[in-house]
């Protein structure tokens, strides 16, 4: 992949997640995806949860790109691995702000994908 080509999807994808970013608000608000403050959060007013979402989201597809752009058989692989560990641990964060999970069961899923 010439580097042009890689820093025009880096570029891209990077201004994506600035919007994203920016529009956490909104979309959260949108979709429910809130953080209320209580007795044991700091922030005083409602924070959206988008945020995480809205960076893997914009990177997520530069990284298909690159594998298939690239298909190099040295790298795909890993970039496959590395991808899906990121999209499964960013899942976890969305189920564990709409449900709660403990974090006794969310750090053991988190070891137990970086694990394998």
């Amino acid at each position: 992949m010439s580097s042009p080509f890689f820093f025009i999807l880096l570029s891209i994808s990077t201004a994506l997640a600035i919007v994203g970013c920016l529009n956490a608000p909104a979309i959260g608000q949108r979709f429910g995806l809130l953080d209320h403050p209580d007795q044991r959060k700091t922030h005083r007013q409602a924070t959206p949860l988008m945020g995480g979402l809205a960076i893997v989201g914009s990177f997520a597809p530069l990284c298909f790109i690159y594998i298939l752009e690239a298909f190099s058989p040295r790298w795909m692989l890993t970039l496959i691995i590395w991808l899906s560990v990121v999209v499964i641990v960013s899942i976890l964060g969305i189920i564990d702000d709409r449900k709660g999970l403990s974090p006794r069961t969310r750090l053991s899923i988190t070891f137990l994908v970086f694990g394998a």
